[in-house]
């Protein structure tokens, strides 16, 4: 498993999620959570890694799960950590 945390594919989608984070909460602590006319750089981030997120954790899928079945779980990871803002940003109508 070391092995496979020293991939690329394995830690970019987290860090991307992180950095997405960092966004929102930069942008909460200017703004909160109205709206305004501009979306400000945490919807930026949130519209730009969101979708550049799914080839990657595609090819790690695809890479990695048929040598170790364990890769799975770094998957289901990576999937559940890209849905998370997802579902933030929805359920909080932002």
């Amino acid at each position: 498993m070391k092995d496979l945390i020293k991939k690329k594919s394995a830690w970019i989608p987290l860090l991307m999620i992180f950095i997405i984070f960092l966004g929102g909460v930069f942008e909460y602590l200017d703004h909160g959570f109205t709206p305004h006319p501009d979306e400000g750089i945490g919807a930026h981030l949130f519209q730009l890694f969101t979708p550049l997120q799914i080839p990657i954790i595609i090819y790690f899928a695809f890479t990695y799960i048929p040598q170790n079945k364990k890769t799975i779980y770094i998957s289901l990871l990576q999937i559940f950590f890209w849905l998370t803002p997802i579902v933030l940003v929805f359920s909080l109508g932002l």
